[in-house]
Order: structure tokens, then C-alpha cells, then sequence
């Protein structure tokens, strides 16, 4: 019985060591797998940051090259100029447009004041008419009345008082006329004033 014993220790013995080599096997196959798999996982990531990225933005950066800050400070001046510019050029446009306006301006102003200049000119220039008109008329009756006056004298001496009274001596200027005459130098006048104010009127003064 105890041989037995013994030898069914023994067995189990001899049975349990030979069990665990498999059991250290198995582990040592999955930890090396492990391994394997942490090294490839690894030198994966490896070549994608050390050899894809790298390599991928060297390609970008051959057509999308980042500004250095003198560019970008460049840039920045070359829009501040184009901004002045544009104000400068507006504000140009807005003085010579204000200009032109005055100009225009000036030269209507101008334009008025020479037609009323002008057609004052032309109504004096009608009431000048009309007292030369009067006038001559008044130098013509003086001149008729003395010839008038001397004749008589000379012809009637004996009646010269007479003579004085029926040609009496007349102004040769701003005299009184004859009512008609008087009237019919009035409508010249009047006609002449029409006159220049139609053609002030017309744009013709």
C-alpha cells in the first residue's frame, strides 16, 4: 500500500512536473506575441509620425508656403497703401466734383450778372433816346421861335414887344413840348423798355 502510495505520488509527482512545462509554454508564446505585436503597433507609429508626416508635409509645403513675418508685414503695408490710395483718390474726386460745381456756379452767376448788366444797359439806353429826342425837339423850337422873333422884329420894329410875346424864347433843352409830341416820345420810350426786357427774357441781352 505504501509502495503504491509512493508510487502514485511519484506519479503525480513526475505527472505534475511534466504539465508544467506547457503551462510556462503558453504564457511565454503569449507574451511573445504580445511583444511582437506592441513592436509593430510601435514601429507603425513610428514610420507614420517619423516618416509619412514628415515626408506628407514636406509635399504640402512645396505649394503652400507659410509668410514669414516681414511678408506678412509686407502684405499688410501693401494694403494699408492700397487703402490710402483709394482715399486719396476719392477725396480728389470729391474736390474736383466741388469744384466743377463752383465753377459751374460761378460761371451762371457771371452769366446773370452781364444780362442784368446788360439789360440795364438797354433801358438806360432807352431813356437816353428818349431825352435826346426831347432835347432836340426843344433846340428845334427854340431855333424856329428866334428866327420867328428876329423876322418879326426886323419886318415890324414898331410891334417888337408883340413879336417877343408871339415867339417867346424857348429852352433848348428839358423844355415843355406839345402834349402830343410829348406822348408819342413816352411810347417810343415805353417800346424800348419792352424791347429789352423781351430780349433779356429770350437770352438774347
Amino acid at each position: 500500500m505504501e509502495q503504491q502510495k509512493d508510487d502514485k505520488d511519484a506519479h503525480s509527482s513526475v505527472g505534475g512536473e511534466a504539465e508544467r512545462p506547457k503551462t510556462s509554454r503558453a504564457a511565454l508564446v503569449a507574451a511573445c506575441g504580445f511583444a511582437l505585436g506592441c513592436v509593430l503597433a510601435g514601429g507603425s507609429l513610428a514610420y507614420h509620425l517619423l516618416v509619412y508626416i514628415p515626408h506628407r508635409d514636406g509635399e504640402l509645403s512645396g505649394t503652400i508656403k507659410p509668410q514669414s513675418s516681414a511678408e506678412v508685414e509686407n502684405t499688410e503695408d501693401h494694403e494699408l497703401d492700397r487703402q490710402a490710395n483709394l482715399a486719396a483718390a476719392e477725396a480728389e474726386r470729391v474736390r474736383n466734383e466741388q469744384a466743377d460745381r463752383q465753377r459751374v456756379q460761378a460761371e451762371e452767376a457771371n452769366r446773370q450778372a452781364m444780362r442784368r448788366a446788360t439789360y440795364q444797359t438797354c433801358l438806360t439806353n432807352a431813356e437816353t433816346a428818349y431825352t435826346r429826342r426831347w432835347d432836340s425837339q426843344c433846340r428845334l423850337l427854340s431855333e424856329t421861335n428866334a428866327e420867328g422873333r428876329e423876322k418879326c422884329v426886323r419886318d415890324s420894329p414898331s410891334i417888337r414887344d408883340y413879336c417877343i410875346t408871339l415867339y417867346p424864347e424857348k429852352p433848348t433843352f428839358d423844355c415843355t413840348l406839345p402834349t402830343e409830341t410829348a406822348r408819342e416820345y413816352q411810347r417810343l420810350m415805353d417800346a424800348d423798355k419792352a424791347r429789352c426786357l423781351a430780349e433779356m427774357n429770350a437770352g438774347l441781352l
